[in-house]
């Protein structure tokens, strides 16, 4: 706040000097006051510029506020991975500031292990709010049991799947996140955040 103020009293001051320079300047090359009338004029010279110097603030305002406005409007989704009665789910939360339209899911992973969203796509996520999909464990093609309990494995516990989610914001950018979801300790870190 400080800063600011000493800065808007440095540009004051420097207004002022600038004025005082062009009047000193005026005065020491008019020689007949009365024959140059237009010592007025002369001054619409300095004012011209001041105002084109402000019209360029005033744009350069609009233009952070632009874009201050375009990254509230954004959302930003954030992924648990929990497990309840043997039965997994992906809880999705957008921490962002704007709705999530069109989430699409899909997962990868290089061994045997992979999952598979049931529905596969949420419509939309306001701001705070909170959605859950089930998903489905497979070993290689074969849908494993309720009681699914993978990560217990000791060849499992240190495996990881990746998992990417596609959406859109409210301007229908796509936007894309991938998350890296750690079995053994249901971690889950995000990797990656394309705007």
């Amino acid at each position: 706040m400080k800063r600011i103020k000493k800065l808007e009293l440095t540009i004051l001051l420097l207004i002022i000097v600038i004025y005082i320079m062009f009047f000193v300047f005026l005065y020491l090359r008019v020689d007949d006051w009365s024959v140059s009338g237009s010592l007025g004029d002369s001054f619409g010279i300095l004012n011209t510029l001041f105002s084109g110097i402000a019209l360029a603030g005033v744009i350069y305002t609009l233009n952070l506020q632009r874009k201050d406005s375009l990254l509230k409007i954004k959302p930003l989704l954030a992924i648990e991975l929990i497990e309840t009665k043997g039965v997994y789910k992906v809880v999705v939360t957008n921490i962002g500031y704007g709705t999530a339209l069109n989430i699409d899911f899909s997962s990868t992973n290089d061994g045997e292990y992979s999952i598979d969203f049931i529905g596969k796509r949420i419509m939309s996520i306001k701001p705070a709010e909170t959605k859950d999909l089930d998903i489905v464990p497979y070993f290689g093609e074969t849908v494993m049991s309720e009681e699914w309990k993978a990560h217990l494995y000791p060849e499992y516990a240190n495996d990881i799947i990746k998992v990417t989610i596609l959406y859109n914001d409210i301007e229908f950018n796509v936007l894309k996140q991938s998350f890296d979801l750690g079995l053994g300790d249901l971690k889950v870190t995000m990797t990656e955040y394309i705007k």
